[in-house]
């Protein structure tokens, strides 16, 4: 089944999710190509307040919406790392009223170098970047504002 047969296939609550997902992992992506971290984090920000209205039947999970940013992550051209999917989740928990809480951590790993990894946690659980987490040390809750 190909993948318009398959969006179609779902509930319309899903679809409409899976499309949220898709518009924030776009809006992020294109201001992490053209603005500084900084501007980046105010615009989010200001996204997360804007909460959107929410009627009984329409206030996903954090987990259904992890769900939507990870399956949304195929439809970003130039695919969508870590961060991207922390940031666009932040974005979406947010605006459906969900606290979370963007960590950033380093991995020595078994090369030489040394790697960074993003992940998003609401209500205490890691929902987005979960499966890589586990090896990072956490640097600190959150970059500062200024870069």
């Amino acid at each position: 089944m190909n993948r318009a047969r398959k969006f179609l296939a779902l509930p319309a609550f899903d679809r409409a999710l899976l499309l949220r997902a898709l518009i924030a992992l776009w809006l992020v992506r294109l201001l992490l190509w053209t603005v500084p971290y900084s501007r980046v984090r105010a615009v989010i920000e200001r996204l997360k307040k804007a909460s959107l209205p929410v009627d009984a039947g329409f206030r996903p999970s954090p987990e259904r919406i992890a769900w939507s940013v990870r399956a949304a992550s195929a439809g970003v051209a130039t695919g969508a790392n870590c961060l991207l999917r922390a940031l666009a989740g932040e974005i979406l928990l947010g605006r459906f009223g969900y606290q979370s809480e963007l960590k950033f951590g380093a991995n020595r790993g078994g090369g030489a170098g040394l790697a960074a990894h993003a992940w998003l946690e609401c209500e205490g659980k890691i929902i987005l970047g979960e499966l890589e987490a586990p090896g990072y040390a956490p640097l600190r809750p959150t970059l500062p504002e200024r870069i």
